[in-house]
């Protein structure tokens, strides 16, 4: 972490695991999601004051049956 940005590692309630960037000076949340060993899923938002939204989004998607296809 530094005054501008705060990065670092994040697991989801589903067990998916991730990346999650919070612009401090911009506002900007950013996660990206490895899904399946197959797919990046990368979910954005600017205004922000932390990243709790974009992890809420993802929360509310079906991910698991994303993670299925092969």
């Amino acid at each position: 972490d530094t005054n501008e940005e705060k990065a670092g590692p994040l697991k989801l309630d589903n067990g998916i695991k991730g990346w999650e960037v919070y612009d401090k000076v911009n506002k900007d949340a950013n996660i990206v999601l490895g899904i399946g060993s197959r797919f990046l899923l990368t979910i954005e938002a600017d205004d922000q004051e932390n990243t709790y939204f974009v992890k809420e989004v993802a929360q509310s998607m079906d991910l698991d049956d994303l993670s299925s296809i092969k």
